[in-house]
């Protein structure tokens, strides 16, 4: 049986549940500075195409699959479909939604009096809607905690923040996810921060951001975040090679399309861009098998 091996501050962790998912190397940068960085957080900062989803899901793999260990994800309610889909077809885990204040109760209850499980950590996925109409504030044992788009709970003084940090209050590792952390402000990196590490007070990290920034003394913050771009790991996507081949239709097949476009499309004025679409059209075969505003109204 295959392998993984990830080096983590020189130890060689041998992972073998983890040689059943396909990764790129990039992809496990994330997993190792979350294990290795001494903070047990990391903010996945990469840019937009990356798949800070999917890096995130190694972590979400591990955690659940190899640790036996409980975890939730939160996210924007218009990207729950999107966690479902990618955990149960990327990593084949089976997701728990609790997107209702009375699976939130149940979420709760389960972990704390089933500590343990045999086959799979349970993976659960809420919203940041749901967590701002919380009566009271929980923090379950979690082994990981994902945030997806994290920068949108910025604001210390809104119901949401205060909910999603008690959510990572007691978790062994959290992770946040936002390809566009500062949107305003150095504080907003400060909040961020102050949700993934919520032994530290806003005030406290606010207070060093605004001291570092701008400074060398800046790369320390490096170990709990990264950020890569696509161009950087060009050679981890695939290669496309792009050709132009025109093709030479016959010239009674171009009458044929002038006649149609003309009976089908009587106020169409050759050279317009609606032309220039039929045509398209013509060209993929599409212009006769779909109705044209005339049919439709017929």
């Amino acid at each position: 049986m295959s392998h993984t091996l990830i080096l983590i501050i020189g130890k060689t962790m041998e992972w073998p549940e983890m040689s059943k998912i396909r990764y790129s190397p990039y992809q496990l940068a994330h997993l190792t500075k979350l294990y290795s960085n001494g903070f047990n957080s990391l903010l996945i900062c990469d840019g937009v195409g990356v798949g800070k989803t999917i890096s995130a899901g190694y972590a979400i793999y591990h955690q659940s699959m190899v640790l036996k260990r409980p975890v939730m994800i939160i996210c924007p309610s218009i990207l729950v479909d999107k966690w479902y889909f990618e955990m149960k077809t990327k990593f084949n885990l089976n997701v728990t939604l609790t997107t209702q204040k009375e699976s939130l109760s149940l979420m709760k209850d389960e972990i704390e009096y089933n500590p343990t499980w045999e086959n799979q950590g349970p993976v659960y996925l809420t919203t940041f809607n749901i967590l701002s109409r919380l009566d009271d504030e929980i923090s379950p044992d979690f082994g990981l905690v994902v945030i997806d788009e994290i920068h949108n709970i910025r604001n210390p003084k809104t119901k949401t923040f205060p909910k999603t940090r008690a959510m990572c209050k007691n978790a062994d590792y959290t992770i946040g996810l936002s390809a566009t952390p500062i949107n305003n402000l150095i504080s907003d990196l400060a909040s961020i921060f102050a949700v993934l590490m919520p032994k530290y007070s806003f005030e406290e990290l606010d207070q060093l951001f605004t001291d570092i920034w701008g400074l060398s003394a800046l790369d320390c913050i490096s170990c709990v975040i990264t950020r890569f771009n696509k161009e950087e790991i060009s050679s981890d996507f695939t290669k496309r090679n792009i050709h132009n081949i025109s093709i030479k239709y016959p010239k009674d097949y171009d009458i044929m399309v002038d006649e149609n476009i003309s009976l089908r499309y009587p106020g169409v004025t050759k050279g317009s861009l609606e032309t220039i679409a039929l045509l398209r059209m013509a060209s993929s075969c599409l212009l006769y098998t779909s109705p044209s505003p005339r049919d439709k109204r017929q």
